[in-house]
């Protein structure tokens, strides 16, 4: 049994060095190109993997802030449901700047309310400081924004 064990042994050591490969030469010659590369071709490849891209680099807190996305709402949920017609959602090509925004039709005693669900949550650190901006229009007098940062809970 230990003869044909050592032979195996033996077998499988020499097969494994006729099998491996010499090792090989790669010479690079930067002055003589093989081939044109248009000079219109340039950029950066960045693959945006777990929103990395808009939640990340770009250090964005609010997901989708100008409901810019295919699904206006997504990220957005609305905390009170109003009458019919309460949040309008409009489409105004003619802008130049933020062509989608939300119009909201509140009574005086009628609270309503949005929510935004971030990148997976919005990284908010203690101490750190942060700005928000909103365009806002009060179509009546009275009528005010409050804006607040809460936890899940």
């Amino acid at each position: 049994m230990k003869r044909v064990l050592s032979t195996l042994l033996l077998l499988a050591s020499l097969g494994s060095s006729a099998l491996a490969q010499s090792p090989i030469t790669l010479n690079v010659a930067l002055d003589k190109p093989t081939g044109n590369i248009s000079p219109h071709m340039w950029g950066v490849f960045f693959e945006d993997i777990n929103l990395g891209a808009d939640g990340g680099i770009y250090a964005e807190l609010v997901k989708n802030r100008s409901f810019e996305f295919d699904q206006p709402w997504m990220g957005w949920k609305k905390l009170e449901n109003g009458p019919e017609g309460s949040y309008l959602l409009l489409n105004d090509g003619k802008r130049k700047g933020n062509k989608r925004y939300l119009r909201i039709h509140s009574a005086a005693n009628l609270k309503l309310g949005l929510q935004n669900e971030g990148f997976r949550g919005m990284g908010v650190k203690a101490g750190a400081a942060y700005e928000f901006s909103v365009q806002y229009q009060s179509a009546a007098k009275g009528m005010k924004i409050h804006v607040e940062l809460l936890d899940q809970q």
